[in-house]
């Protein structure tokens, strides 16, 4: 098995594919690395040749889906290194291409991001590309391996690690082919599960549509799509409470038409429409002269600091039609890497093996450009008071920042409490009734009661605003007071119509930690016109902290405070 990079030959899998081609070019310019291009059609290898300037060009004709074909071309060729580009992936399901690959002691790597593909690679193919000291890398794309890499190189940057979010937005000019668009209609209206503040929820491929600004773009809307970051990423960083991937399409006409495909999809009614892609392809091409060539990747990261909660957004533009060498970039890095030694033995998702210096000196000379953008964020409390909130209580502060937390509570009152809410058994001692979270996807602080309500808490013009379900809305005043914060509200909305006062409850509650103490002192009092007083409770909060080890980052301290509240009421109607 060839080790050295000088000499070695790198055999390239449907090379006359939208992204084989651009590997098979790039590779072509350096003059360390031998290229085999490989693909079913002779007439077609050489017709890529001649495009690429390069006639003399090694090839290979190969069927990657028969075994003896796939025999007699490593036997052959003898290359250092496989790539495979030939997808969908999904349709790969015993592995056939990598399992000859490794052996024939053979390093292989492909850019899949099928979720399913990814995720049972190295379970099946592990072992045997350890014993015969073989790499085997999958999701050597956009997803995982660029993704992974640039939380990678910036993880040190934060206390606690505690969300991110991905976009991806092509340009509409950018080439795509059949496989692609077939992978992502697969995904049209699938059930996707997404971590969010801590928890697993159901969302569904191509829906939740979010604006999202791109650095040289401007503002692209993406939805949710199926790729195997949905679950290597909170493996890879344990401490992370929310994780949300959207991709898009440039045309927003597009994009609203492959949201309507997905709801017969999330009914039942059809069990999906990748059977659409060629008609979908096609289509898509009438329309190819609107639009630009442009396209934008961006990462949001969120986590504490020392100076407080800080938004961490790397920033990716790929002008020039020069977008799709992104998926095509990880698979070239990796593979230089294997064929010099420098990864370990092993079949794996390739969420861990690139650095994202090396792909970003890899696609120099390209339209890409890069830039990071930190802000620290402050909580709507923080907005709402002001200079003030630097002047409450140590305790407070923590309590009412981004942050993230949990509020537990015992005895019965919190049992009824969290039963009202959603998120209450009789078995557990201390049942949650409180979850805070920050979403950057949405860019606003998340409150869950119990398991499973949530409301979304923000500050505008002037007041507070905790939303629930989108219909009903809180407004709320506070203000600084001797040892805390004291809150009232001011207004209920209902679908976006004020109450009148004679029919709108009233609340307040403040918050405060006394001289020298370690609990926060709570205290809410509620009425309702006709009735009086509904509700008047004190509850004590004492805060902890556990920490949580981080997947090669060693030890970090996890920002969960959990709340331990005792509620001895007065009045509950």
């Amino acid at each position: 098995m060839l080790r050295s990079l000088v000499g070695s030959e790198m055999c390239i899998r449907d090379s006359t594919g939208t992204y084989g081609r651009r590997i098979v070019g790039h590779l072509l310019r350096d003059k360390a690395v031998n290229v085999c291009a490989a693909g079913r059609s002779l007439r077609r290898l050489q017709q890529l040749g001649a495009s690429l300037a390069a006639p003399d060009m090694a090839t290979c004709v190969l069927d990657a889906g028969c075994a003896k074909s796939l025999r007699h071309a490593l036997e052959s060729e003898q290359p250092a290194v496989v790539i495979s580009t030939a997808g969908p992936f999904q349709d790969e399901s015993d592995f056939l291409v990598a399992r000859s690959c490794i052996a024939h002691g053979v390093h292989y790597m492909d850019i899949a991001d099928d979720s399913r593909f990814v995720t049972r690679f190295g379970k099946a193919l592990d072992g045997e590309a350890r014993e015969r000291g073989v790499v085997a890398l999958t999701g050597c794309s956009t997803v995982p391996s660029l993704t992974a890499a640039v939380m990678d190189a910036h993880v040190d940057e934060f206390d606690d690690f505690e969300a991110v979010h991905v976009a991806i937005s092509p340009g509409n000019k950018l080439p795509r082919g059949s496989a692609t668009i077939d992978s992502v209609l697969r995904c049209c209206g699938k059930p996707i599960q997404q971590l969010h503040g801590g928890e697993y929820q159901t969302v569904y491929g191509w829906q939740g549509i979010a604006s999202n600004a791109f650095h040289g773009l401007g503002r692209r809307t993406v939805s949710f799509i199926d790729v195997p970051d949905w679950w290597l990423i909170p493996r890879k960083f344990p401490s992370l409470k929310s994780f949300s991937f959207g991709a898009g399409v440039e045309l927003q006409w597009m994009m609203y038409g492959v949201w309507l495909l997905s709801w017969p999809v999330r009914f039942g009614i059809l069990r999906d429409v990748s059977a659409m892609a060629p008609v979908l392809r096609r289509s898509s091409e009438l329309f190819k002269g609107f639009g630009v060539d442009d396209g934008a990747m961006l990462v949001r990261m969120v986590g504490t600091t020392p100076g407080g909660m800080m938004e961490l957004t790397w920033h990716m533009f790929c002008g020039g039609g020069d977008g799709p060498q992104t998926p095509c970039t990880p698979a070239i890095v990796l593979a230089k890497k294997a064929a010099r030694g420098e990864i370990r033995p092993g079949a794996r998702p390739a969420d861990g093996d690139m650095d994202l210096a090396a792909f970003e000196s890899e696609v120099d000379g390209y339209a890409f450009h890069f830039h990071v953008d930190r802000r620290h964020i402050r909580s709507p409390f923080e907005m709402a008071l002001g200079e003030n909130f630097m002047g409450l209580p140590v305790g407070i502060q923590g309590l009412l920042r981004v942050r993230g937390g949990e509020w537990r509570g015992e005895g019965g009152t919190a049992w009824i409490w969290s039963e009202l809410w959603g998120g209450g058994s009789s078995e557990v001692k201390s049942p949650v009734l409180l979850r805070t979270f920050y979403d950057p996807n949405v860019g606003k602080l998340w409150w869950r009661w119990g398991n499973g309500i949530d409301a979304v808490l923000s500050f505008q013009d002037g007041v507070l605003i905790l939303q629930q379900f989108g219909v009903c809305a809180v407004e709320f005043r506070c203000q600084a007071t001797v040892d805390g914060m004291q809150a009232d509200v001011s207004r209920v909305r209902v679908l976006g119509i004020a109450l009148p006062r004679w029919i709108s409850p009233t609340a307040s509650g403040t918050v405060e930690q006394p001289t020298g103490g370690a609990e926060l002192v709570v205290r809410l009092k509620v009425d309702a016109p006709l009735v009086g007083e509904l509700v008047r409770l004190r509850a004590k909060l004492q805060s902890t902290h556990e920490a949580l080890p981080l997947e090669g980052h060693g030890q970090r301290s996890r920002a969960v405070s959990y709340t331990h509240l005792t509620l001895p009421t007065k009045r509950i109607v």
